[in-house]
C-alpha cells in the first residue's frame, strides 16, 4: 500500500510539473511572438505620418476644440476663485494647444436628483 501512495504522488507530482512546465514555455513563446518578433514590416511614427499625412486635412473637425476645467472649492463653496497653483496646469494646456478655447466652470455644490448626481 505504501509503495503504491508513493508511485502514486510521484506520477501526480511530474504530471504536475510537466503542465506547469508546458505553461510557462507556451507563455513565453507567446511574449517571444508579441514583443520581439512581428510578422509585418518594421515601420516608424513617421513613416506613418508621412504616408498619411494628408489625411487628417480631409476629415471635418467633428470635435470642438474646447479645453474644460472643471473647479470646485470644497473648503469655501461661495469662493469661486482658482488657486495659484492652478496657474502653472493652466498655462501648459493653453501653450500647447492654442487654436482651442479654454474654458473654466465654478460648479455649485452638487446634489442628487433621483439616481442622477447633477
Amino acid at each position: 500500500m505504501f509503495r503504491f501512495s508513493v508511485r502514486l504522488s510521484v506520477l501526480l507530482w511530474g504530471v504536475a510539473l510537466l503542465t506547469t512546465l508546458g505553461y510557462t514555455v507556451s507563455r513565453l513563446l507567446v511574449f517571444k511572438q508579441i514583443f520581439l518578433e512581428h510578422a509585418g514590416i518594421p515601420i516608424s511614427q513617421p513613416q506613418v505620418a508621412t504616408a498619411y499625412g494628408g489625411a487628417n486635412e480631409m476629415r471635418p473637425q467633428l470635435i470642438p476644440k474646447i479645453i474644460h476645467q472643471v473647479f470646485h472649492n470644497w473648503h469655501d463653496p461661495g469662493n469661486e476663485t482658482l488657486p495659484s497653483d492652478w496657474d502653472h496646469v493652466r498655462k501648459t494646456c493653453t501653450d500647447a494647444n492654442p487654436d482651442w478655447e479654454y474654458r473654466v466652470r465654478c460648479l455649485p455644490p452638487l446634489r442628487f436628483v433621483g439616481d442622477c448626481l447633477c
